[in-house]
């Protein structure tokens, strides 16, 4: 309730000043502060968003003077004014003949009195350029610009038909919910009778009337025809969106006010009286709000605006249309700055039942909080209605109550934890609960032996089996609770480990994002000790989701870097996919789900310097696969068998050391001598590249949109860059490498926010590959790219790696220059990033394996100098700390080819003194 009173009181506090402004006394923001608390900052912003749309209106009725006076024109060079059809923010709008060409147009004149304000009289001249650039069959064609008599003026193609946003008062006025359609009226003018057309920029059609036409078959509105008309009408609007963008232009003020249908029903965008073109500099400045409050999107109100904006504009459309009111209607001017701000919360289908679940998911995906959880521009919103249209499936995947909650968690983080502790205690209650559930069964148990075995009347023994019923019910209703307690928990943990952007392109990093803590590894660990337990009793009931949760568990421990903990989690998840195969061998998504975990495992175990077990995996992945028919022919079915072959070609650089041996008899390679085996190993390596580009270039062709495998693609030319390089074969791998890069940096131009594509282009720009012609901009780069990373996520493992192997790469050119003191600062700085991440993560042989690569080279550099005794020292104590290395089985090859080179090292050094 006290949540309640301060919202009427901020509600009162805003009216208050809205109404000191209309009266013209010119408040002060601090003055109200003064007398009123506002500990969170919540009063001064909607204070300030009413100031703002208060000053809108303020110029807006200031406009109202020159109406008169307009009337008084009559001829603006080659076109005669017929009458006044309009009135924008900026100008009036006439219906006017063309008299050199015989046709009519629609003339926007800037009002006479903005004329002294060289900001309107910019901006006016910005909107008939930014129209003027755009040729679209949907967009409002602008013919051409002009000064007559000291009136600024632009000519635009008159429209026949009315704004969407008359058609919807219209359509809310009728008391059947028939789909109005456009009835023209006629009027005569001095030179003619004509049809009445509405301007390009007209927000009002008052003159029109509606009318069902017997041409025309109505349909209602809550049709399966209204919604496939909606959605054909957003795909157009996206299209010319689209287009808009593509040339350099933002319309800012997309609403229905500025959607005119025809008399064919067709879409046109209108009225870019807010348009931003994208050289544009001084004439809007920075932080302004432009835009009507009720179709803005919230980063708006902060003086943001851009690509996502437009797509939240044009969800909002698409919700109006669908649940024939306005998503965000508020009582009063801050009612509607706060309910925009807050964004979207109510879903259209519970204000129009009809619209298919499909179509609410793209719209509710339009319409996110967060520009990044929308599509990233308007062409992907019309891609998924077209998909809609032609009954494919979208892009847009549904959010259910966990993905709402995880991003309402992100949000409100207090508010959050106080919820995690909710879930905790009902996962308390659910370990309860089924405890109580084992006792009861084994109650029931003795109950119905009893009553088997018990002389009793048939009466008693009804009444016993009643009684054993109802706990049998309650039993299963308990289970039920714990599981859906259990399920919500490890779904938070798991949502605050992995990282989206990464996920989405599908693939494993070294560690992940560190939003998960080692008390959250201590819970997990106790929730599936009670899930087994319940698996256990119930194995046939539970089979399926014991093994999602050991996957989501094998996923929360490589999130903090425990590998052995999620090798063993996905190794358990493993088993229990084989087992739910044998029961239904014919069910292609288990044997996905096992590819794709023996993938994971196939890192997993690479990471940890277990190479053998790793082939082990990648010949059983693929062989998997291809032995499934079902599993072949989907697109995860390829993806993961394409994956398994590159994973196969970067194992050795994934361990740490790219010049192993395999060995021998082991996966495929039978025991050969040690050269026939490395010669064999890059063909192999080849080979399974070559496959995984056949494949993945498949997919592409079928779903040129999907970013994973596009990324994918990429990755598997960085990966056959290594390999062509390792054979010698300079050309091709710097081919492969350019080939990478280009595709990257394509990837990142168009999803310019995502920090995992960033990660991908630095580590292809730090590969041994890029060596030769431009290597130094594309180290530099590289470092540039880092930082931008570790700016965003300081404590993130993998760009704290990445900024070490920029480093080390800037260090390799710098000693070719002869810069020996800059190369020393940045190998320090490398060995100690090295040294915070091995104790983090311990169990990553590749972070230990680099720090002593980079105490190699810092001991070389020191030779150079003729600083001997230092190098001695540096391989001395690196020798010293790697000898105990021997006592881990798992980093006994890598440790030992180390160990080796640094001892002959430290001896030549020696004997030389």
């Amino acid at each position: 309730m006290a949540q309640d009173i301060d919202q009427i009181e901020l509600d009162r506090i805003a009216e208050e000043f809205s109404c000191a402004i209309r009266r013209g006394e010119c408040p002060s923001i601090d003055a109200f502060l003064q007398s009123n608390s506002d500990p969170s900052g919540q009063l001064r912003e909607l204070l300030e968003s009413v100031a703002l749309i208060e000053e809108l209106k303020r110029k807006s009725i200031a406009n109202e003077p020159a109406k008169q006076s307009s009337l008084n024109i009559k001829q603006l060079d080659d076109y005669t004014i017929v009458r006044e059809i309009g009135r924008g923010g900026m100008g009036v709008v006439f219906e006017a003949i063309h008299q050199s060409l015989g046709r009519r147009v629609a003339v926007k004149v800037l009002a006479h009195h903005l004329l002294d304000d060289t900001k309107h009289l910019a901006r006016f001249r910005r909107e008939a350029r930014a129209a003027a650039r755009l040729r679209h069959s949907n967009i409002v064609p602008v013919y051409g610009v002009g000064e007559s008599e000291n009136h600024h003026y632009y000519v635009m193609d008159l429209i026949d038909g009315m704004s969407l946003k008359d058609w919807l008062a219209r359509l809310r006025g009728e008391r059947c919910p028939e789909l109005p359609t456009i009835e023209v009226a006629r009027i005569n003018t001095q030179t003619e009778t004509s049809h009445l057309e509405v301007s390009a920029t007209c927000e009002t059609a008052s003159e029109m009337e509606l009318a069902h036409p017997s041409s025309a078959t109505p349909f209602s509105t809550d049709s399966e025809e209204y919604v496939l008309w909606v959605a054909r009408l957003g795909a157009t609007i996206c299209d010319a969106l689209q287009y808009a963008h593509s040339q350099g232009v933002l319309h800012r003020d997309i609403k229905p006010a500025n959607l005119l249908i025809d008399r064919k029903n067709e879409v046109w965008i209108a009225d870019f009286g807010l348009a931003k073109l994208s050289e544009q500099q001084a004439v809007t400045m920075t932080g302004d709000i432009v835009g009507t409050p009720q179709y803005m999107p919230p980063e708006s109100f902060e003086g943001t605006y851009d690509i996502q904006s437009e797509v939240y504009a044009a969800g909002l459309t698409l919700y109006e249309l669908l649940a024939l009111r306005p998503a965000i209607d508020g009582k009063n001017a801050s009612d509607t700055i706060r309910k925009a701000t807050a964004g979207v919360t109510i879903s259209p289908r519970k204000y129009n039942a009809s619209i298919p679940r499909d179509l609410e998911t793209i719209v509710l995906k339009s319409l996110a909080h967060q520009p990044s959880e929308r599509y990233l521009a308007a062409g992907g919103l019309r891609d998924d209605l077209r998909r809609f249209l032609a009954s494919q499936p979208i892009m847009a995947r549904h959010t259910g109550p966990l993905g709402r909650a995880a991003r309402w968690s992100r949000r409100e983080p207090v508010v959050a934890a106080l919820t995690f502790a909710t879930f905790s205690l009902l996962s308390a209650l659910a370990i309860v609960s089924a405890y109580g559930y084992l006792q009861t069964k084994s109650a029931l148990s003795i109950a119905e032996s009893a009553t088997f075995s018990a002389e009793q009347s048939l009466a008693e023994k009804s009444h016993a089996l009643q009684i054993a019923d109802n706990q049998r019910i309650r039993a299963e209703k308990n289970l039920q609770v714990a599981l859906a307690a259990f399920d919500k928990t490890m779904q938070n943990i798991a949502d605050r480990g992995l990282e989206t952007d990464a996920n989405v392109l599908g693939e494993v990093t070294d560690t992940t994002a560190s939003g998960v803590t080692p008390e959250d590894a201590k819970l997990l660990q106790s929730l599936l000790g009670f899930f087994d337990e319940l698996a256990a009793n119930n194995s046939e009931d539970l089979q399926e989701e014991s093994a999602l949760a050991s996957q989501r568990a094998g996923d929360i421990y490589l999130s903090l870097g425990q590998l052995s903990q999620a090798d063993r989690a996905y190794s358990e998840c493993l088993d229990r996919y084989e087992q739910l195969s044998q029961l239904d061998s014919n069910a292609s998504s288990f044997i996905i789900s096992r590819a794709t975990v023996m993938n994971q495992l196939a890192v997993i175990t690479s990471l940890r310097g277990q190479l053998a077990r790793s082939f082990e995996m990648f010949g059983l992945t693929t062989e998997l696969i291809k032995g499934s028919e079902p599993a072949w022919a989907s697109q995860e079915g390829r993806f993961q068998y394409a994956r398994a072959h590159r994973l196969f070609a970067s194992l050795g650089s994934r361990s740490g050391i790219d010049g192993f041996q395999q060995p021998q008899g082991i996966g495929f390679f039978p025991r050969r001598p040690a050269s026939y085996i490395m010669t064999l190993r890059a063909e192999q390596e080849q080979d399974s590249l070559e496959k995984a580009i056949e494949v993945i270039g498949s997919l592409i062709e079928e779903s040129p949109d999907d970013i994973r495998f596009q990324a994918e693609l990429a990755r598997v030319y960085r990966d056959m860059a290594k390999v062509t390089s390792r054979a010698k074969r300079k050309t091709d791998a710097e081919e492969a490498v350019n080939e990478s890069i280009d595709r990257f940096e394509r990837l990142l131009a168009e999803n310019r926010t995502s920090d995992a594509l960033r990660y991908e282009l630095a580590m292809t720009l730090i590969s041994a590959e890029t060596f030769g012609v431009g290597q130094r901009q594309r180290a530099v780069r590289a470092d540039e790219l880092s930082n931008q990373l570790l700016a965003n996520s300081p404590a993130l493992p993998r760009y704290m790696a990445l900024k070490a192997q920029s480093l080390e790469n800037l260090t390799t050119l710098q000693s070719r220059a002869g810069e020996y003191e800059l190369a020393v600062k940045n190998l320090n700085e490398t060995i100690q990033i090295y040294t915070s991440l091995i104790a983090g993560s311990p169990e990553l042989i590749l972070y230990e394996t680099r720090r002593f690569q980079a105490i190699e080279s810092l001991a070389d550099i020191k030779v150079i100098q003729g600083k001997t005794l230092e190098a001695i020292d540096h391989l001395d104590r690196a020798i010293r700390s790697l000898q105990p290395s021997f006592r881990q089985p798992e980093m006994s090859p890598v440790a030992r080819l180390q160990l080796q080179r640094m001892r002959s090292k430290l001896t030549r050094l020696i004997e030389s003194q």
